[in-house]
């Protein structure tokens, strides 16, 4: 059986954040640009797929605390997972549980990784409105219905 390669990778604290001002001293940039290099650069070391986010790093990183555009009149969603053709060949998964992230398209620029290849998969739960869906829908997004898990 094949199975997943899964390692975590945060830059922390000595007290466990995982982030605020210490990121920003010179001691920390290092170790950022390594794992960039290692995961994302031109001779990349590991060979992912994808990575995951919360809402908060998502917010922080790609979508800056932009509101979604919603439409409270929207038609209603199909219950369950929505699966769009996809596009690219990484993945960017993101858990939203409340359906809170104003994302502009479902692909993003990470650094000199192109937005092309980058294609977001966001992870709901059942508190999500019919409006976000719809949302994420218009946008074409991947998604996924956590149900009863979170």
């Amino acid at each position: 059986m094949n199975r997943p390669y899964i390692f975590c990778h945060m830059q922390v604290s000595l007290d466990g954040k995982i982030i605020g001002k210490f990121m920003d001293i010179p001691e920390s940039k290092g170790s950022g640009e390594f794992f960039y290099d290692l995961a994302f650069g031109k001779e990349t070391h590991y060979k992912h797929q994808g990575w995951l986010s919360g809402r908060s790093t998502t917010n922080d990183n790609f979508t800056h605390y932009k509101k979604p555009e919603l439409d409270e009149q929207a038609p209603i969603v199909p219950e369950g997972d929505f699966v769009a053709e996809p596009t690219g060949n990484k993945y960017y998964i993101s858990i939203d549980t409340s359906g809170k992230l104003g994302w502009n398209q479902n692909t993003l620029q990470y650094g000199d990784t192109t937005a092309e290849v980058l294609e977001v998969l966001e992870v709901l739960t059942e508190k999500v409105s019919n409006a976000y869906k719809a949302f994420l829908r218009e946008k074409i997004f991947l998604t996924s219905l956590l149900e009863k898990i979170l």
